[in-house]
């Protein structure tokens, strides 16, 4: 009983630490006459185009970890603007996670992945 006593007390410290967790956010400021980074969606990554200067400052927008696709290239031609390109297509390399659906709800939900019981 002692031993499940300690489990509970030790489960509440970590629900409450839990409850206390501080989440930051980093935002930068673009240097005078420089381009601001690109706004890209969460599957890529901008590394490397902070500080980029015109008329003929660029920078790499690639694909995260997990992801895959071409790279892509930004430009900046006017300082105090955002960077201009197109952003890489990114697709996910992490096959989705199996559920189990029998053959009558696969049927209804698009997109259901059909697993063997040993997946599950």
């Amino acid at each position: 009983m002692a031993l499940l006593a300690k489990v509970l007390v030790a489960l509440s410290l970590v629900a409450a630490a839990a409850d206390q967790m501080i989440t930051s956010t980093t935002t930068t400021t673009p240097l005078p006459g420089s381009c601001s980074p690109p706004e890209v969606e969460s599957d890529a990554e901008t590394d490397g185009c902070t500080g980029v200067f015109p008329p003929s400052g660029t920078c790499m927008v690639q694909c995260k970890v997990g992801y895959t696709g071409a790279p892509t290239t930004y430009y900046c031609y006017v300082g105090d603007d955002v960077m201009e390109g197109v952003a890489p297509t990114c697709t996910s390399v992490v096959q989705p996670k199996c559920k189990k659906f029998d053959p009558e709800v696969k049927a209804r939900v698009p997109g259901a992945v059909l697993c063997s019981a040993s997946k599950v």
